[in-house]
Formats: C-alpha cells, structure tokens, sequence
C-alpha cells in the first residue's frame, strides 16, 4: 500500500486516483438508484405490485437518500472522505443484499432504503475531493465528469442488466449491484487518503469549523433564498432523470410509443448520452464563459420544448425518437452546475454542507414525483390493467408534471445570481 501511494506520489497521478475513486462510487450509487427502472417487469411480477407501490418502493431511494444530505456533507467536512465513504458504501452494500435476497416487500423496502442511504454520500464525496486535490479552476469541469461519469454507469445498466436478465434471469441480476459494492469497499479502503501525503496543508476535517460555527453556517445556508432556487431550478432540471429514466421511461416508451425492451432501454441510453456530452461541455464552457446561469437558462427552454414533443408530440419513426431523446437529454445536461452556484455562496470549509443541502432539494424531486405519478396513474386508469401497461391517455396525463415543473424553472432560474465571478 505505501509503495503503491509513493509510485502515484512521484508519477503525480495520485489526485486523479483518489478523484476517480470518488467517481466510481457516484456511478455505483448511480447503479443503484436506476436498476430497478430495468428490471421493473419481474421485480412488479416477483412482488405483485400496482403502479402506484413500484413508485413508492422506487422512491424509497430518495425518501432517504435526500434528508441525508445534509448529514452526510456534515460527516464528510468532519471526519473526512475516506471514512465517510468506508461508512457509506458498507450501509449501501448491506441495503443490496437484502434487495436482492429478502422475499418480502417489507425487507426489500428497508433494503431500497438503505441503499439511499448510503448513496448520499457519492456525489457530495466526489466534489469534495476534487476541491481538496484538484485546481480550483477545473472545479466545474470536475462536477461535469461525475456526472457525465454517473450517466454512462447509467448506460451500462440499461445495457447490462437487460442483457443480464435475458441471459442469466432475474436472480442473478438483481446481485450485481451486491457484488460491485463488495469491490468498491475494498478499493476504497486501499487507495482513498484525505490530504496529499507531505503536502504541507492540513487535513480539511481537522481545519473544519467547530459544530457551533458548523450550526450557524447551517442556518445560513437553509435561509438563503439563493440556495433555495438553486435547488428549486436543479429538481425541475432533474426530474427527466429522478423520475422519468430512472422509473417510467421503460414502461412508458413501450406502452405508449409501442417499442419493444430493447429499444425503449437503446433510448434512455441514447438520452443518457446527451445528458452526458451536455454535462461535460457546459461545465467547461461555464468556466470558459465566466458564468454560470446562462446555461441553466437555455437549458430550462430547451429540456421544456422537447419534453412536449416527446410526451404530445406526433407519432415518430424509432430514428426521429431517438433524435428527440438525444437533444432532451443535452437540454438537461447543465444542471450539475446548481452544485457549483451552491457552492461558490459559501465558505470552502463547509463547501460539503453547501453542495449536499442542494442535493438533498434537488432530489425531493424524485422522492416527490416518483410516487406521486403512480398514484397519478393507478387514479387515472379506471380499467385493470397488466403489470404497468396503462393506457396511452393516462400515461401522458400523469406525465404533465414533466413540462409542468420545466416551465416553473423557467421563471426561477432568472432570479439566480451568478456566482463565478465571487468564487475566488
């Protein structure tokens, strides 16, 4: 181990090690939080479940996973990212087991809830280190690789899991996510340290503000009405991933656009990679603008017009859809920098506490309108129906609430103030 942390000292390889790390937890904690959209079939056919207890079991990633934000930038500007993310990825890990191997709805649920739990900490852990271990400058760039890391691992599950359950059954597939959390922890545990060894600069931890300060930062932070649109505009931004590719896209894309599990999964890839090519140019073109609410405005405009085409528009040929899906995505793709507005409002020694309360009220999107849509939809649906196959009109009703909260971020996102030229 210290011959290995010496050989990344003096190649100068050591930053981005730690950094990736960090990154592959988020892709692991995006694993978890979109798997489910995949093998919806067997699991709804395992569990006999109506839409409205898919949402409910769906959204019990976000039940948790948004009130321990703010805990967990807590825990991780005090005791440090290693330990933070060694505790995060332990309750995680133990949350897929019982997932995947309880019988019970009650154990699975409890199981869904503690995989939110310990996702909490991916996204706040990986910006965290790259404050601590990158230069300040690439810090946007760095919130657009996770994300755009965590949209292929996205991809890769769409990709994977649906080949995995053709070939090797629901079983087996529903462990994976087990299995990968069993490696992370031991990568995590080898290569994860909290400052630069010999770097002269002491362990943020051990610099944090003390808990009184931490607590009036904290009030500060929960009244500042900035912050609150930041989070606001990031939730409405989020919602065609929170709620739509993460749960409904499948069942939607193939009971009301007729595609088969194949093709539906091929377009929620196909939107997750321009959700990802989005996330990376605007957050260099944020830092090569100087401004960091310019692209959250296009990118409510655009995400609203092609939200409607989508969901209203005329019948397409599989192409044009993909197409469509595409460009939605790359609509959506700017919103990674609401952490870096959260961000620059406050002090760097509780920049975690900052990025992670924003976290937590862009993820009550998903923990509202996840479930609030299923009920939407078994109300609306006046017929029994098969698994999710609701109808074309009733589906397209319950999806209002997607153009409905694009076009409130339109209004919000004007009333943000642009923080870059403050960040130094």
């Amino acid at each position: 181990m210290e011959i290995f942390m010496i050989n990344c000292k003096l190649s100068g390889h050591l930053p981005l090690i730690i950094f990736a790390c960090g990154v592959f937890y988020y892709c692991f904690a995006y694993i978890l939080r979109v798997y489910t959209g995949v093998i919806y079939e067997p699991l709804v056919e395992e569990l006999n479940l109506t839409a409205s207890q898919f949402g409910v079991l769906t959204s019990l990633y976000y039940f948790s996973y948004s009130p321990m934000q703010v805990p967990a930038g807590v825990l991780v500007d005090r005791i440090g990212v290693r330990r933070s993310l060694l505790l995060a990825c332990s309750i995680a890990t133990i949350g897929s087991a019982l997932f995947a191997f309880a019988s019970s709805f009650s154990l699975v649920a409890i199981g869904r809830f503690m995989v939110g739990m310990g996702s909490a900490f991916a996204y706040v852990s990986s910006l965290k280190i790259a404050t601590l271990w990158l230069p300040r400058k690439y810090i946007a760039t760095a919130a657009g690789v996770t994300t755009a890391s965590g949209m292929m691992a996205a991809i890769f599950t769409n990709i994977y899991f649906t080949r995995s359950l053709e070939q090797y059954g629901f079983a087996w597939t529903e462990a994976i996510p087990f299995l990968i959390g069993i490696f992370l922890f031991g990568l995590i545990a080898l290569v994860v340290v909290d400052k630069a060894p010999d770097s002269g600069v002491e362990d943020d931890h051990k610099s944090a503000v003390s808990f009184t300060e931490l607590w009036q930062y904290m009030r500060q932070i929960m009244l500042n009405r900035q912050i609150l649109l930041i989070g606001l505009v990031g939730a409405f931004l989020y919602i065609p991933s929170s709620v739509f590719l993460d749960s409904w896209a499948l069942p939607y894309l193939m009971h009301v656009k007729g595609l088969t599990l194949k093709d539906a999964t091929n377009a929620g890839s196909i939107m997750l990679s321009g959700w990802i090519l989005s996330s990376l140019l605007t957050g260099m073109l944020s830092d090569y603008m100087g401004n960091r609410v310019k692209p959250l405005i296009w990118a409510s405009v655009i995400s609203l017009v092609l939200s409607c085409v989508l969901l209203y528009g005329p019948v397409l040929p599989n192409s044009m859809l993909f197409l469509v899906m595409f460009l939605f995505g790359m609509g959506c793709g700017p919103h990674p920098l609401c952490f870096i507005l959260a961000k620059e409002n406050f002090p760097t020694q509780v920049a975690g506490t900052a990025i992670s309360f924003a976290n937590c009220l862009i993820m009550l999107g998903g923990f509202v309108f996840q479930p609030l849509l299923g009920y939407v939809l078994d109300f609306l649906q006046t017929e029994p129906v098969k698994g999710l196959a609701y109808s074309t009109e009733v589906y397209q009703k319950a999806m209002l609430i997607m153009p409905v909260t694009l076009l409130i971020s339109i209004f919000l996102v004007w009333m943000i103030k642009d923080t870059y030229k403050r960040k130094e």
